[in-house]
């Protein structure tokens, strides 16, 4: 998912954005060739496939949340031959759109909210979010789902372009980087013990430039440590509310 079509909600305050309603919806036909793909969609997915390429070169299951109309799990098929791709997003007609331009084997798509997904614990070695991230509703409680899903030692690569600001934030101070990146979701990564572990960016003329985050999962959890699970925890893996749009998930993912 992107940037706010015309009629999606912006609510100030926590990060919180409600770009999950009719405005994505309507938005779907026409995504595909929205000039903003070339302009901005594709650079920050090429970098995101790239960063994640360095830091997990053979997962066995990967995850794009706000996956849109597919076209980051299209790219990321030629970089992960062998894995199991999965793509979630609140939207169902950008999942419909997805399941029907998407024709190699081992994609899936569902709808899903980042604050509810319908996966078992350590399920994904790999969760990409790319300029999703500010549709979020809960930032912490997706957050804290993304900790949930990824296996110990998985990596987490987020793309967006954050306000610039003169407020010196913990993870700018953590990086010795002078682009401001928001002290809420620096402080929420740090909650939930993803560690950043590299961090690139993508110039844009438009906007501050895209900021790319990897973070990653440490490999063993602390006996008695992690984060609380939400009521997403006990679904099944696949969850019979959410059904699969197009192609059936693989067995191995039950």
């Amino acid at each position: 998912m992107s940037r706010r079509p015309p009629g999606a909600r912006h609510r100030r305050g926590s990060a919180q954005v409600d770009g999950g309603g009719p405005g994505f919806d309507a938005w779907a036909p026409t995504y595909e060739h929205s000039l903003l793909q070339p302009a901005l969609y594709e650079p920050a997915q090429h970098a995101v496939l790239e960063l994640a390429r360095q830091l997990a070169p053979q997962p066995r299951r990967v995850l794009d949340v706000g996956c849109g109309t597919g076209r980051l799990l299209r790219q990321a098929r030629r970089h992960y031959p062998s894995a199991t791709l999965v793509g979630v997003d609140v939207s169902t007609t950008m999942v419909a759109v997805a399941a029907s331009t998407t024709r190699r084997p081992g994609i899936h798509y569902l709808p899903a909210a980042a604050e509810r997904l319908p996966f078992a614990s350590l399920r994904f070695d790999v969760v990409l979010v790319t300029m999703s991230l500010r549709h979020w509703n809960d930032l912490e409680a997706g957050v804290e789902q993304v900790q949930r899903v990824l296996t110990d030692g998985g990596v987490l690569v987020i793309a967006d372009v954050f306000p610039a600001g003169p407020r010196r934030s913990r993870l700018r101070r953590w990086t010795g980087d002078q682009a401001g990146l928001p002290v809420e979701l620096a402080a929420i990564l740090g909650a939930q013990r993803l560690m950043m572990v590299a961090r690139d960016r993508v110039p844009w003329s438009m906007l501050p430039d895209i900021q790319v985050i990897a973070a990653r999962k440490p490999s063993q959890q602390p006996r008695g440590t992690g984060s609380r699970l939400g009521p997403a925890a006990a679904m099944r893996p696949w969850a019979v509310r959410h059904a699969c749009v197009g192609a059936q998930p693989d067995a191995k993912m039950l």
